[in-house]
C-alpha cells in the first residue's frame, strides 16, 4: 500500500471535517445560547467533536501501519461516521441561510443610507417569529441522524435481490436458460462480521446458479483482509464455477502481492478472469465468460479488452466483467462484439433514496451509469449495487445487492 498518497488523504479530511465540525458547532451554540439553554447543551457536542476527530486520525493511521485487519477500527468508524456525516446534509442549509443574512442586511443597510428618516419609524422584527422558525429547523436537523441511525440496523446488512431477465440475440442456449448471479464490492476490511459474506453465501447457494461472478474490490488495501472472506467463498457451489476481476481497491495491496492475492482466491475456487476468458460448454451451447483487469481510478490502467476476448467466438454472446462501468462507454460500446457487461465500482452511491420507485443517489452526480441496468442498441450494462462499503462503514436507503440474471434466447416468431 502506498502510505505517501493515504496520509495526505487522511489529513485533507480531518481538515475538512474540522472546518465543517466548527462550522456547524458555531451555529449551534449561538442558537443554544439565544434559547438560554444549559451550557453542557453546548459543551458536550464539542467535547464529542475534539474527542472523535483526534480518535479518527489516530485510529484510521493505525489502520495504515497494522499489519492484520482489525474489527475495533470498523466500529470505531460507525461511531464517528454517526456523529460526521449527517451534519454534510445540515451545512448547506446553514450555509444558505447565512447567504441570506449576509444579503439581506447588505440591501437595509443600502435602503438605509438612502432614507435613513423613512426607516426610523420601523417596527421592531418579531423575535419570537425567528426563535420559531429556527427552532423547526433545527428539529429538522435531527433528521439526517435519524436516517443514518436506521440505516446502521436496516441497511448495511439487509441484502436486496435484484432478478434481471435478458434475451441476448446471440445467447447459444436455445432451448433453456442460463443463470448468473453477480455480487461486488465485498470489501472485506470494512466488514463489521462475518454475518453479511456468510448470509450472501447462504443465498446464492440457494438459489443453485450457473455461475457466480463477483466484479472486483474484494478487500480495501490489504492482502490479509482476503482471509476474512475466503472461508465463505469457498463455500459457493455453482454448477459451472466462480468467477471474478480485479478492482481498483484489490491493487492497493501493493504490485508485488498481486500474484499472491490472485492465487488466494484461486485456492477457494474463484478463477479471476485478468485479460482472460473462459469457456463453458454446457452440453447445450458455448457460454462465454471473459473478464478484464482494472482501468479507472489511481490511474490504473490495466485493462486489455482485446486480449480478454481474445479466441471467443463473436457470433456467440459474449458477458464481459469490468469493475468500473465507465469503460462500458469508453472502451465496449459499440466497438466489441460484448452482449452484456457486469460491473460495480459505484455502490449504488452507498447513500440515497426511493421516490415514487425511483432511485435518487450522489452517485448519479459522478457516474453516469451508476446502478441498475442500461441497454443501447443490442448492447447491455449491468452495474451492481455493492455488498460491502468503503468510507463511512454503512449504508442509507442502499442495500448490498445480489444480482440474479435468467439469461436466454430470443423466442422465435413463427
Amino acid at each position: 500500500m502506498n502510505l505517501h498518497r493515504w496520509i495526505p488523504f487522511i489529513l485533507i479530511i480531518t481538515f475538512f471535517t474540522i472546518i465543517i465540525e466548527a462550522y456547524v458547532l458555531f451555529h449551534w451554540t449561538k442558537y443554544a445560547k439565544k434559547r438560554k439553554f444549559h451550557k453542557l447543551t453546548c459543551q458536550i457536542p464539542i467535547a464529542i467533536s475534539i474527542l472523535a476527530i483526534i480518535s479518527s486520525m489516530y485510529f484510521n493511521f493505525l489502520r495504515l501501519f497494522s499489519n492484520s485487519p482489525d474489527l475495533k477500527y470498523n466500529f470505531f468508524l460507525i461511531f464517528s461516521s454517526l456523529w460526521y456525516l449527517p451534519k454534510l446534509v445540515i451545512v448547506p442549509f446553514l450555509i444558505i441561510k447565512d447567504l441570506i443574512v449576509f444579503f439581506k442586511n447588505i440591501l437595509i443597510s443600502i435602503r438605509n443610507k438612502k432614507n435613513i428618516a423613512k426607516h426610523s419609524n420601523i417596527s421592531e422584527v418579531d423575535y419570537s417569529k425567528r426563535h420559531s422558525i429556527a427552532t423547526v429547523g433545527w428539529s429538522f436537523a435531527a433528521i439526517p441522524f435519524i436516517s443514518a441511525g436506521f440505516g446502521l440496523t436496516r441497511d448495511t446488512n439487509s441484502i436486496q435481490f435484484q432478478v434481471v431477465e435478458l434475451e441476448l440475440p446471440k445467447f447459444p442456449l436455445k432451448n433453456s436458460q442460463f443463470t448468473i448471479v453477480q455480487i461486488s464490492d465485498i470489501h472485506s476490511g470494512s466488514l463489521l462480521s462475518k454475518k453479511l459474506i456468510e448470509k450472501t453465501v447462504s443465498a446464492i447457494n440457494d438459489i443453485k446458479p450457473d455461475i457466480v461472478v463477483i466484479t472486483g474490490d474484494f478487500v480495501n488495501f490489504r492482502i490479509e483482509e482476503l482471509d476474512f472472506i475466503l472461508p465463505s467463498l469457498n463455500n459457493l457451489y455453482p454448477t459451472y464455477g466462480t468467477f471474478g476481476c480485479m478492482g481498483n481497491h484489490d491493487y492497493y495491496v501493493g504490485s508485488d502481492k498481486i500474484i499472491k492475492f490472485n492465487q488466494k482466491l484461486e485456492k477457494v475456487g474463484i478463477k479471476m478472469l485478468n485479460n482472460s476468458n473462459i469457456q463453458i460448454n454446457t452440453g447445450q451451447g458455448i457460454i462465454q465468460i471473459a473478464g478484464v483487469e482494472n482501468t479507472g481510478m489511481s490511474n490504473q490502467n490495466f485493462a486489455d479488452f482485446d486480449k480478454a476476448i481474445e479466441g471467443l467466438n463473436p457470433n456467440n454472446s459474449i458477458i464481459m466483467l469490468c469493475h468500473e462501468p465507465n469503460n462500458w462507454e469508453k472502451s465496449i460500446l459499440r466497438k466489441l462484439p460484448i452482449d452484456l457487461t457486469l460491473s460495480g465500482h459505484t455502490h449504488g452511491g452507498q447513500f440515497g433514496i426511493n421516490i415514487i420507485g425511483k432511485e435518487i443517489s450522489p452517485a448519479s452526480l459522478v457516474y453516469k451509469y451508476w446502478a441498475g441496468l442500461y441497454r443501447i442498441g443490442e448492447q447491455y450494462l449491468y452495474v451492481n449495487r455493492g455488498l460491502g462499503t468503503t468510507g463511512p462503514p454503512f449504508r442509507v436507503g442502499v442495500k448490498p445487492e445480489i444480482t440474479i440474471f435468467k439469461l436466454k434466447a430470443p423466442k422465435k416468431i413463427v
